[in-house]
C-alpha cells in the first residue's frame, strides 16, 4: 500500500493534523519531523502556498503559452 501524507503540527505534546485524515479505520503511522514551525501560526506555510496561485503573468494569449509548453515536452 502506498504511504499517505497529511501535514500536521507537533506542539511539544500533541500532534494536530492540518487536514482531515484520508482514512477512517485504525492505521499504524510514522511521524517525520521535517523542520521547526515558525511562530507565524500553523497555517503560515499553507498561506504562502495559496498566495502563489495566480502568480504567473503573461500578456500573450493562452494558446501561445501552451504552444511554448508543448514544444518543451
Amino acid at each position: 500500500m502506498p504511504l499517505l501524507t497529511v501535514p500536521a503540527i507537533f506542539d511539544g505534546k500533541n500532534i494536530r493534523l492540518l487536514e482531515d485524515a484520508p482514512v477512517r479505520e485504525p492505521y499504524r503511522v510514522m511521524v517525520t519531523f521535517v523542520n521547526p514551525e515558525i511562530d507565524n501560526g500553523a497555517d503560515a506555510g499553507l498561506d504562502r502556498f495559496w498566495a502563489s496561485f495566480g502568480a504567473w503573468r503573461d500578456e500573450r494569449p493562452i494558446e501561445a503559452t501552451l504552444g511554448d509548453i508543448r514544444k518543451v515536452i
